[in-house]
């Protein structure tokens, strides 16, 4: 057989499967004409029409068409990095097999074309074609792609592997019954989905049908096979003739050619005639008509043959998806998902019947007349009351003993979409909980975790860390890295890619990884940084919340609730930007029409129309306990939140032995961050928040004296501190010249002025000064932090000392000035090194193995100390005499439970060794240490009670 026969007999082999009978016989008679061989080859191939589809497991042996791809020689073959294992099954557009991805350990199904049809240009072009549509759409009810191998003869496309059926299969065995409509009304809105994605990346499927849709066993629908879908431009015309188009292939350019499935097809398409994406909301109708009746629409759809109990709103989508002039047609696929998600919640709202009795009255003439006469008309009419709101239900969440919650970080929640999954921070990582009762799973502590989130599937977890975003899967794994960012990233899923926020402005990147992309945002004020993204309905919008600190090292959550934060909506073209809420943080947008926020420790509402971004009324707290930190919804209707967590203003220095036993050093109780001993011993430096301004001072406690007193006192910011070597002056950063952080000091006693070591052309915050004299300081030139020094004298001088792609955040001197220690995350997450000083260069040793952060010697240099994800301290004993370093087995002094910081946050000391080496600073946040987490289930209905729409 010719390769030109072949793509013959694919065509009408296709177009043919999913018609049965008489309609299948008459379609062949007018597609194969007088070519009786044609016929012969169709009807062989279309006797395997059942086997299962290409991309989900089955075992019914090879059908005709993949004996063409000759399958036996393809098993035990290796195609790039998969090794294929097994034939799948086989369709109209090219055979499937099962297979092993050597690099990543993981199956997939190879999608490969027939030998004969493997040289064919058009075929080619077509099946690359399809590599491109899938590698485009990232949606989590569209098959994912993982790329496009090719192995000297073969053409593969190697792709997810689906588990489950068709829901061609599942419809033949309902023997022509509909399908349960609430199951129904859910595979429908996958569907939906999964268009709408496609839509929106210029993707038309142009073959969808119950044969291309897989439903997986926990009711996961999955789109595939886009093996005939159209790519349009972005300079395309909606109806524009795909005989003009430069993606087109050149089977397609012949006039009146069909490509598709005869049943499904829009009568646009059938005819040849030019077609846009509303062709595929004709097939959806078709698709969504067959679940409900149990049979194809014939002609004008009969509305009347579907089931008594599809609601009203179901039945005008399946007029509109079905009208027969692309012109009438629904437009935009998207409405019709919404309309889908309104009648499913509708479904689940409880119906109360009212039972009416049966009563029989007899009237007279002259009462009827008398009623006429009073009221002029008399209408009559049965009252049935509304049905009532489900009732909103409230459980406590509570953690093992050995996990308690995370207090000191002011809240970390997420909950899924469908409301299933929730998870929240602990000191051993983040707990995500399943509310069908499945076991805990914790994610280990990485590098602080911050501000998770779930994928709409609820399958994977996305966090960030000091210096970028995470993912790891729900149900454990090993995490990989999604981003490198500057501090402060917060992210959101979009069918786009992840779109986060950072100290360096708004971006978008890959969920699987890569480059950032920054995306543009209306210039802020000098001081102030977006956070907390809300992507809204439709993809154009973006809420943030803008907080009045560029400082990364403030918490978030911390600067948000400040007065001076806001919610503002960004349009994601032109950056522009519309303030919505003021005294307001972490929008969130529900599809009741509400906002919810936080302002004033308090979770709010207020009406909003996601449309016109406009916000209605005024805000109504709508939770009761005073201290709501954090909070997170899902599309059902569930709602976490975390209260009782005390906020910063009430820390308390503590000192601590090696023991872990406290005693209160006596300063009073206030939003402490970063502690450092002057080297006389005399003095604690110290970096204060304050409130509600939320940006940082150093200020000085003397021990001697008991007496806390102010350094710098000023609107900016002023993030870390370094004492001299003969305790007289400070360094530390400021952004007193425009939100960046330069180096500045000034003498310790508070006179004089202080003065600019650094030029400001980067952000620079002082470290430690060394025994050489020399300042040590991180530097951030981009979007990793480097370590650097810098002479005292002039002209002042700057040299790196450790530089690289990764980040390196804290660092200290040995006494004797040979050594430097430092935390780095060049491996994937923060560990302690050591390097030699001055010549860092020259060798390195690995002092931590499971994470680590924030080293400090001992003041006789035989110890370094550090702090792990948890907060607890660390001691390693280490020999710094002689050419070489020795360091021994690290020793865990205590846990650091109850204190801020940790190894988790901050990029300078969140504690310091007493100048006689016996005793730690640490900074200890006084109130309860569990913090009280509610779910609240069916939780709209109360929301809507409160602020009615």
């Amino acid at each position: 057989m010719t390769p030109e026969r072949w793509l013959e007999v694919e065509r009408v082999y296709h177009s043919a499967q999913a018609l049965s009978g008489s309609e299948r016989a008459a379609h062949l008679t007018q597609a194969c004409g007088g070519d009786a061989d044609l016929r012969a080859e169709v009807e062989s191939l279309l006797s395997h029409a059942d086997a299962p589809s290409p991309l989900t497991k089955g075992d019914d042996g090879p059908t005709r068409l993949a004996r063409m791809a000759d399958a036996s020689s393809l098993i035990g073959r290796r195609i790039g990095s998969y090794q294929v294992d097994a034939w799948l099954g086989a369709g109209g557009m090219g055979v499937v097999f099962r297979a092993h991805d050597t690099r990543l350990g993981r199956s997939a199904a190879l999608k490969v074309l027939p030998p004969l049809a493997a040289h064919d240009p058009g075929r080619l072009l077509r099946f690359e074609r399809e590599a491109r549509a899938l590698a485009a759409l990232k949606h989590p009810n569209i098959a994912t792609v993982y790329g496009l191998e090719d192995s000297s003869d073969v053409q593969a496309i190697a792709m997810e592997l689906v588990e489950g059926d068709t829901l061609d299969a599942i419809l033949k065995r309902n023997d022509g019954r509909g399908l349960p409509l609430d199951r129904a009304l859910s595979i429908a809105e996958q569907i939906a989905a999964a268009l709408d994605a496609a839509h929106e990346r210029g993707v038309i499927h142009r073959d969808l049908k119950p044969a291309n849709i897989a439903i997986t066993p926990d009711g996961v629908v999955k789109v595939l096979d886009f093996g005939l879908a159209r790519i349009v431009s972005d300079g395309d015309e909606p109806d524009r003739d795909p005989s003009s188009d430069s993606s087109a292939l050149p089977e397609e350019t012949q006039a009146g050619m069909v490509l598709g499935t005869a049943a499904y097809m829009s009568p646009e398409q059938a005819a040849g005639r030019p077609i846009d994406k509303r062709s595929d909301i004709w097939a959806f109708g078709c698709v969504l008509y067959q679940m409900l009746s149990g049979r194809l629409p014939a002609g004008d759809p009969a509305l009347e043959a579907l089931p008594s109990p599809t609601p009203d709103a179901v039945r005008r989508i399946v007029r509109r998806c079905l009208e027969r002039q692309p012109k009438d047609r629904l437009r935009d696929i998207g409405d019709a998902r919404a309309d889908l998600l309104e009648a499913r919640a509708s479904e689940h709202r409880p119906a109360v019947r009212q039972s009416i009795p049966e009563t029989r009255t007899t009237w007279s003439a002259t009462t009827v007349a008398g009623l006429v006469v009073l009221t002029g008309l008399v209408v009559w009419t049965s009252r049935v009351s509304p049905p009532a709101p489900p009732v909103t239900t409230r459980f406590p969440v509570a953690t093992p003993s050995s996990q308690p919650f995370q207090a000191d970080f002011w809240g970390n929640v997420a909950m899924s979409a469908d409301g299933s999954r929730y998870l929240f921070r602990t000191r051993g990582g983040l707990l995500v909980r399943s509310r069908d009762g499945r076991p805990d799973v914790t994610l280990p502590a990485d590098e602080g975790s911050q501000h998770p989130f779930f994928s709409p599937d609820g399958e994977w977890v996305f966090y960030g860390v000091n210096d970028g975003l995470k993912k790891v899967r729900a149900i454990g794994g090993t995490a990989t890295r999604v981003a490198t960012t500057m501090p402060g990233a917060v992210g959101r899923w979009t069918p786009d890619g992840i779109l986060f926020t950072s100290a360096a402005g708004l971006f978008r990147v890959d969920e699987d990884g890569g480059t950032p992309v920054p995306l543009p945002l209306a210039t802020l004020g000098p001081n102030e940084q977006a956070a907390f993204p809300e992507p809204l309905p439709g993809g154009e919008t973006v809420l943030v919340t803008v907080v009045p600190t560029r400082a990364s090292e403030v918490p978030l959550t911390l600067a948000a609730d400040s007065p001076d934060a806001r919610v503002d909506a960004v349009n994601l073209r032109t950056g522009a930007r519309k303030t919505l809420i003021r005294a307001a943080s972490g929008a969130r947008y529900v599809p009741t029409g509400h906002l919810l926020y936080l302002s004033s420790g308090r979770l709010h509402a207020v009406k909003f129309d996601a449309s016109r971004l406009e916000v209605s009324g005024t805000g109504v707290a709508i939770t009761d306990e005073r201290g709501t930190s954090d909070f997170a919804v899902s599309d059902d209707g569930s709602l976490i939140t975390l209260h009782g967590v005390v906020q910063a203003g009430a820390y308390e220095l503590m000192w601590v032995d090696r023991q872990g036993q406290q005693t209160p050093v006596g300063a009073p109780l206030r939003s402490y961050i970063y502690p450092e001993f002057s080297p006389d011993g005399t003095r604690l430096g110290l970096v204060l928040i304050n409130t509600p301004r939320v940006d940082r001072d150093v200020w000085i406690w003397n021990l001697a004296r008991q007496t806390l007193e102010v350094l710098t006192n000023d609107p900016a910011d002023n993030p870390s501190i370094a004492w001299s070597l003969d305790s007289q002056r400070i360094a530390f950063g400021s952004g007193r010249r425009g939100g960046v952080s330069s180096v500045f000091w000034q003498a310790a006693n508070g006179t004089g002025t202080a003065q600019a070591l650094t030029d400001g052309s980067s952000v620079a915050l002082p470290i430690t000064f060394a025994p050489d004299g020399l300042l040590l300081s991180v530097d951030s030139p981009g979007e990793a932090r480097n370590i650097t020094v810098m002479t005292m004298g002039l002209p002042r001088q700057v040299r790196p000392v450790v530089t690289g792609p990764a980040s390196e955040l804290s660092a200290d001197i040995s006494p004797n000035g040979r050594w430097l220690a430092f935390d780095s995350n060049e491996t994937g997450q923060y560990e302690i090194y050591v390097r030699p000083y001055p010549d860092a260069a020259r060798q390195r040793w690995t002092i931590s193995s499971t994470g680590g952060r924030q080293p400090v010697w001992s003041p006789d240099g035989r110890e370094l100390f550090y702090r792990d994800f948890t907060g607890a301290v660390f001691a390693v004993p280490v020999t710094t005499e002689g050419p070489s370093l020795a360091p021994g087995k690290a020793v865990k002094l205590f846990e650091g439970t109850g204190f801020t910081g940790g190894g988790s946050s901050g990029s300078s000391q969140t504690y310091d060794i007493s100048p006689d080496g016996r005793r730690f600073v640490m900074i200890k946040v006084p109130g309860p240490s569990q913090p009280a987490l509610t779910v609240m289930v069916n939780w709209f209905s109360e929301l809507t009670r409160l602020v009615p729409r």
